[in-house]
């Protein structure tokens, strides 16, 4: 299944794989694997907040290159 967002935190719960996308053209700039499955106590999950700041930062990197 392939599950269309923009939210970080929503990716970061309910993603096996997340794909970042690059601004147009639209061009896969980075894959990151998700160790998580979504499950109620996965947001307490310090792995979860680490996750989000990968795909964080990912983004922005992404967003600032030329």
């Amino acid at each position: 299944m392939v599950f269309v967002t923009h939210s970080i935190y929503e990716a970061a719960f309910l993603a096996r794989r997340i794909v970042l996308m690059t601004p147009r053209p639209g061009r896969v700039e980075r894959e990151i694997v998700s160790p998580l499955r979504p499950e109620p106590e996965t947001r307490l999950d310090p792995a979860y907040a680490l996750l989000v700041a990968e795909i964080s930062r990912a983004m922005e990197a992404a967003l600032d290159a030329p």
